[in-house]
């Protein structure tokens, strides 16, 4: 979900795990930058699409609406990016003219990972990420669609600890500490790695 423009899911393809693995975004030229990544990584992408190993999709994923399908999804929502608006000036974010759309970005990002976790099958797992250091689009929104699911569904999940998973990439980036934390992980920026922020967090559905 959210896939373009496609690093991800050649990521997800390379660990040679999944027999299939779909992609899915809003637009047509979204949809054609992932083509154009699968190609150029790929010397039998057409091949592989026509066998339904790797599924292009060009959906809304907050209308996405084939239940309880997915063994895992991963939901990389749009965001503040926070590390593109430092750099950035032309169009940012965080331009005075652009506060209403900013936000409307949490709500947003509740109704891709709401849609996710009903799509992912029972015993399967949704990992949602951004790239901000924002508390209400990181474990804020994660709480908010948990709690929405509790009151609207039977559906139930649980938040997964990726601590000890987590320990031996410690020596590349910077998790921070007593970050006060209660559901996801977050990378803050960390110049010796030139990587961050990012955030994440695994859901599993048990129900």
């Amino acid at each position: 979900m959210c896939a373009s423009p496609g690093g991800k899911g050649l990521l997800c393809l390379q660990t040679l795990l999944p027999r299939t693995v779909v992609l899915n975004d809003v637009s047509e030229s979204r949809i054609n930058k992932i083509r154009n990544v699968m190609n150029e990584f790929f010397y039998n992408f057409d091949e592989r699409e026509e066998k339904g190993e790797i599924i292009l999709t060009r959906m809304d994923g907050r209308v996405f609406n084939t239940e309880n399908v997915f063994d895992k999804i991963l939901v990389d929502v749009p965001c503040t990016t926070d590390r593109h608006a430092v750099m950035e000036d032309d169009n940012n974010i965080f331009k005075s003219g652009r506060i209403k759309e900013r936000i409307k970005i949490p709500e947003l990002q509740s109704e891709l990972l709401i849609n996710a976790l009903k799509l992912v099958k029972v015993g399967g797992t949704v990992v949602y990420s951004t790239c901000s250091l924002s508390p209400t689009q990181n474990d804020g929104v994660i709480a908010l669609s948990l709690r929405r699911l509790s009151e609207q569904t039977d559906h139930q999940f649980v938040v997964i600890d990726m601590t000890k998973a987590l320990k031996s990439s410690r020596i590349l980036y910077n998790y921070g500490n007593n970050l006060g934390l209660k559901c996801g992980h977050l990378v803050i920026p960390y110049l010796p790695a030139n990587f961050g922020p990012t955030y994440f967090c695994k859901i599993l559905k048990i129900k």
